[in-house]
């Protein structure tokens, strides 16, 4: 069988947004050369973290704490899978013992 190329950091370098099916801007991400997240919504809920390739596999272990007005902070850990464009990153994140889950992709932005 044919295996997917190690993922690699400097594949998701840059600004990430998420958008609506309007292509209106709901927030943005940046992910720097180290690995570091951070970034906003227009909620107002604030995000700081890493996403980083795990060596052996064509993902990235990403794990952030999203802080939102009002709401204590709360941290989300799982994987994201970057497309073969490598213009779409797909996230399955959950909490500790998995109480709460999201699924959501961020559009890379040039």
């Amino acid at each position: 069988t044919r295996s997917a190329p190690p993922a690699r950091q400097v594949d998701v370098v840059g600004r990430w947004d998420f958008t609506q099916a309007d292509q209106s801007i709901l927030g943005t991400w940046t992910i720097d050369a180290n690995g570091s997240l951070s970034g906003s919504r227009t909620s107002g809920c604030s995000y700081a973290g890493t996403v980083r390739p795990l060596p052996t596999a064509a993902v990235y272990e990403a794990d952030l704490t999203e802080s939102c007005p009002n709401v204590q902070p709360q941290r989300l850990s799982g994987i994201a899978k970057l497309n073969s464009a490598a213009s779409v990153l797909t996230f399955g994140l959950s909490t500790a013992g998995g109480a709460q889950a999201i699924a959501f992709a961020v559009q890379k932005q040039n």
